[in-house]
């Protein structure tokens, strides 16, 4: 069939047969000669002498390519760093005018990342509604504190206790508003983001950094107004201090990997992201984790209200073996859902 298209096509049309030898003569005036400055006859000198043994002729091949490589690294590296963020302010601006950069560069880029992240959350709409609806949750949740009856002391250790497993429930629906969509609102920027000279785990660990603090101050605001309104006692406060110190901690973490679980390049917004398969995990999850933390602290709140009513003496050891527990198990469990989001942002593609 070939020889059949060929004829039918009857090449000999485009090409005289007598000047064959003036075509081969052009051909072979296009071909690059092998010059010792490139760096691919390096290559290819390297590895005709490895073929043949000869190692110091493949190892200085190798030497050369290698500090090519290295200076246009670091050309490149100086490049990013001093004028990727300058030419990218001026593109930006839009000015037809001229326009000189107010980039500064900084040694730490903590300053950087805040600035930005502050003008993110606050230049968005969504975000002003829900704080206003949490400032007037946390103003009901103080309210409401005075009107539970805690005439005896069995009722207010109760209600104690489950104020404090209200407020893990609470953190974790704001961990799921706030944290969960981190790096979806990125979405659109992400191209611009992953070609910056920013570290990706210098952002992870940013972000993280930037959202817990809040999350736990918020935690122990609730957990001491309540302690203003109430009265805890003095163990109630130490249980109460470490369950939400440790928990927030565990939530938020874990929290950041679920987002980088969710499908933040798919164009869907935030708010669609927190209602998705992966997004309501989460907060199953969040929530479930709350309790059992709480169930984890059991074997070391009931035993001590049974030696303050006469029944033993209290346990001390047990007691602080099991907060000991508590603290290193959420500790651990934070530092691995740390490390996986790192791990998994680094690997994200666009």
């Amino acid at each position: 069939m070939l020889v059949i298209f060929l004829r039918l096509i009857r090449p000999e049309r485009f090409l005289n047969p007598d000047e064959i030898v003036n075509v081969f003569q052009f051909i072979k005036s296009m071909q690059v000669g092998s010059e010792y400055y490139f760096p691919f006859y390096w290559i290819a000198e390297g590895i005709v002498a490895a073929l043949r043994g000869d190692w110091k002729i493949y190892f200085h091949s190798l030497l050369l390519f290698s500090l090519v490589l290295l200076i246009l690294n670091l050309y490149l590296f100086f490049m990013r760093t001093n004028f990727y963020f300058r030419i990218y302010e001026k593109i930006s601006q839009g000015l037809r005018v001229s326009y000189k950069s107010r980039w500064k560069k900084s040694k730490s880029c903590w300053k950087t990342f805040s600035q930005k992240e502050m003008k993110s959350f606050f230049r968005s709409m969504t975000n002003w509604s829900q704080l206003l609806i949490l400032i007037a949750l946390i103003v009901l949740f103080a309210i409401n504190l005075k009107y539970i009856p805690v005439a005896e002391q069995s009722v207010k250790l109760l209600a104690t206790y489950l104020n404090i497993l209200l407020i893990g429930f609470i953190i974790a629906g704001i961990a799921a508003r706030f944290v969960l969509p981190v790096f979806a609102v990125e979405a659109e920027g992400m191209a611009i983001l992953f070609s910056s000279p920013l570290n990706r785990r210098k952002l992870v660990k940013f972000k993280f950094f930037f959202y817990q603090p809040p999350l736990l101050a918020l935690a122990l605001i609730m957990f001491w107004i309540g302690h203003l309104v109430m009265g805890y006692e003095t163990f109630s406060l130490i249980a109460g201090t470490i369950y939400l110190f440790f928990s927030v901690l565990a939530v938020s973490a874990f929290a950041f990997y679920s987002g980088v679980k969710l499908d933040i390049l798919s164009g869907k917004t935030p708010q669609q992201l927190i209602v998705s398969r992966q997004g309501l995990l989460f907060m199953f999850y969040s929530l479930l984790y709350v309790l059992l933390n709480f169930i984890f602290l059991i074997p070391a709140i009931i035993p001590y209200y049974k030696a303050k009513i006469g029944l033993g003496q209290i346990p001390v050891q047990r007691i602080v073996i099991v907060f000991l527990l508590f603290a290193a198990v959420n500790f651990l469990l934070t530092w691995i859902f740390f490390l996986k989001t790192q791990k998994d942002f680094q690997k994200l593609e666009i």
